[in-house]
């Protein structure tokens, strides 16, 4: 295992911040929440504009930052920026070789590079992506996911929880975010208690089937689409 020290932290109060701001927005209806997008934008733009030098030599002919819009944007794809990823990054301090390295041994899965996580997509549009995630990307996920949860929904988690084993059949050898955010979740000790048990989506369908029949009783299945339609498939072996 690479010897990192775990420097990524998570903060509840932060956390709490993006959920009442995602409630404050939400309860201005349309026009609050398009405002609140647009000021987004332009605050992603200004970073990349100051601290991606790809991006600032991208946008160099483009708009003012404080009267951009979306529509102002050129269209980049991931092998664009994956080629270019040591000047796309807006922190020059992690290299495309150290993630990659760090992911070359599985037991790094969840395990920061100092205060970044690091994920991979599976490739298939021919470029694997190289995710990275600060500890703020993750707060803010969880405040707005809280944001947009209604009383009911709270209600339906927790007698999910209480029901049984939650799986995630996903890509098993590599580097994803599905089976990865779990363990993340786990070394930053973020206070959920919902966990989950993970089966490789790569297996034949037979071991999926019978590993699934083993789990008793199950609570829920996230997977990909195609995943599910083969599942319905074979659901006579269930």
């Amino acid at each position: 295992m690479t010897d990192y020290f775990i420097e990524m932290k998570f903060s509840v109060v932060r956390t709490l911040g993006y959920y009442l701001g995602g409630i404050w927005t939400a309860g201005g209806g349309r026009k609050r929440i398009e405002a609140k997008q647009l000021k987004n934008l332009r605050h992603l733009v200004k970073v990349a504009r100051e601290k991606s030098p790809y991006f600032k030599e991208l946008y160099r002919d483009l708009p003012d930052t404080k009267v951009i819009k979306l529509s102002d944007l050129p269209v980049t794809s991931k092998i664009e920026l994956m080629a270019d990823f040591d000047r796309w990054l807006t922190d020059r301090a992690l290299t495309l070789a150290q993630a990659r390295q760090h992911m070359e041994s599985m037991e790094n899965l969840g395990v920061p590079i100092g205060q970044y996580a690091v994920f991979r997509t599976s490739g298939t549009s021919g470029e694997p992506a190289v995710i990275v995630a600060p500890a703020s990307m993750i707060e803010y996920i969880f405040g707005l996911t809280l944001a947009r949860m209604s009383r009911r929904h709270f209600r339906l988690a927790k007698e999910i929880e209480r029901s049984g084993t939650n799986v995630v059949l996903t890509g098993g050898n590599g580097h994803f975010v599905g089976a990865g955010f779990d363990l993340l979740r786990q070394n930053l000790k973020i206070p959920l208690k919902r966990t989950f048990q993970f089966i490789p989506a790569e297996q034949a369908i037979e071991q999926t089937v019978k590993q699934l029949n083993e789990i008793k009783p199950m609570a829920s299945i996230v997977t990909y689409p195609s995943m599910l339609a083969i599942l319905t498939q074979v659901s006579h072996f269930f």
